[in-house]
């Protein structure tokens, strides 16, 4: 049904054979049932969770119940679908899927930046973002760390070029995303 309508599709024997595949780009969407041999589709999607896997997961099952469906939902399934399905509904929601999978992981993408910017700051650059961050000014953060005021400006601005910003607002707004 996906592949008629150009939607390239991998099939995995068991949840256990799509961990062994899976990998942190991983791109896509998945589809899994309820029901499968060995391990079921709730526990897979819990340990996708767990991996930190941003892809949506739509679940399919001839087996469903209300608790089950919230418990889905609540774990971040992106759909749940009951069988038998409507051929057209599951094409609309595997594109749907897949349109969210791509604005989620440019997120994602845009938040490893930025981790991976902060990460790269010095260690007396980190502290003095850190404080600022936290709403300390200049004067009080040089009395904190020991260093003059002048040199709290320089790492300050250092910090607000490296992250590429170019007011407080900005930082902390940088500084939240990439902890979440």
């Amino acid at each position: 049904l996906l592949s008629s309508e150009d939607l390239e599709t991998k099939l995995y024997s068991s949840a256990e054979a799509f961990l062994e595949a899976f990998y942190a780009d991983m791109r896509g969407c998945v589809l899994l049932d309820v029901r499968m041999q060995g391990m079921n589709g709730l526990v897979l999607q819990q340990r996708l969770k767990e991996l930190e896997s941003v892809l949506p997961i739509i679940i399919l099952t001839g087996h469903a119940n209300v608790t089950m469906a919230v418990t889905a939902m609540k774990q971040g399934a992106f759909d749940f679908l009951r069988k038998p399905y409507n051929d057209g509904a599951l094409i609309e929601c595997v594109k749907r899927a897949m349109e969210a999978e791509q604005a989620l992981n440019r997120q994602h993408s845009k938040k490893l930046e930025t981790r991976k910017t902060i990460d790269d700051l010095t260690d007396r650059e980190r502290e003095v973002m850190d404080l600022v961050v936290k709403g300390f000014q200049n004067k009080q953060i040089a009395e904190k760390l020991g260093i003059s005021n002048k040199t709290v400006e320089a790492h300050r601005a250092r910090v607000m070029k490296k992250c590429g910003v170019r007011t407080l607002t900005d930082l902390v707004k940088l500084v939240l995303d990439a902890q979440t």
